[in-house]
C-alpha cells in the first residue's frame, strides 16, 4: 500500500474498513489503529499523485503547453484535496499551494514576436553605416 497509486491506495483502505466492519468483536485499539494507518497510506499516495502531477504540469507551462498545463493543475487539485481529507500536514498544504500558484504565473516568453521593448525593427538602414 506504500508504492500504490491513489485509486489503489483507496480500495485498499475501503477494503480494511469492510473486513473491520465484519468481526466486530475486535478490539477497538486494534480497529483505529487499522484505520490510522490505512489512511495515512492513502493520504501520502496522494501527495506523491500530487507531486509528481504538479512536475509535470510545471514542465508543460514552461513549454507553453497551456491545455496540457491545465489538464495537470486540474489532476493535481483532485490529489491535492483527497491528500487534505485525509490528514495532509500542514507544509505539504504550503508546498503544494506555492508550487500551484507558481505554475499558474509561469509561462515561457516567446521570443519570435516583437514586444513593446523589443520592436520590429522596420527603420531602413542607412548605407554609409560601417556596421550595416
Amino acid at each position: 500500500m506504500r508504492t500504490a497509486d491513489p485509486k489503489e491506495a483507496e480500495r485498499m483502505r475501503r477494503h480494511v474498513d469492510d473486513i473491520l466492519k465484519k468481526y466486530p468483536n475486535l478490539p477497538m485499539s486494534f480497529k483505529k489503529e487499522a484505520i490510522d494507518t490505512a489512511r495515512s497510506h492513502e493520504c501520502s499516495a496522494n501527495m506523491r499523485a500530487t507531486n509528481s502531477t504538479l512536475d509535470k504540469a510545471l514542465v508543460m507551462a514552461q513549454s507553453r503547453k497551456t491545455s496540457e498545463r491545465t489538464r495537470l493543475l486540474g489532476e493535481a487539485r483532485k490529489y491535492y484535496g483527497r491528500a487534505l481529507m485525509c490528514g495532509a500536514e500542514k507544509e505539504f498544504q504550503l508546498a503544494a499551494d506555492r508550487m500551484m500558484n507558481a505554475i499558474m504565473l509561469t509561462t515561457a516568453p516567446d521570443m519570435a514576436k516583437p514586444t513593446r521593448a523589443k520592436p520590429l525593427a522596420t527603420a531602413p538602414t542607412n548605407p554609409r553605416c560601417a556596421k550595416c
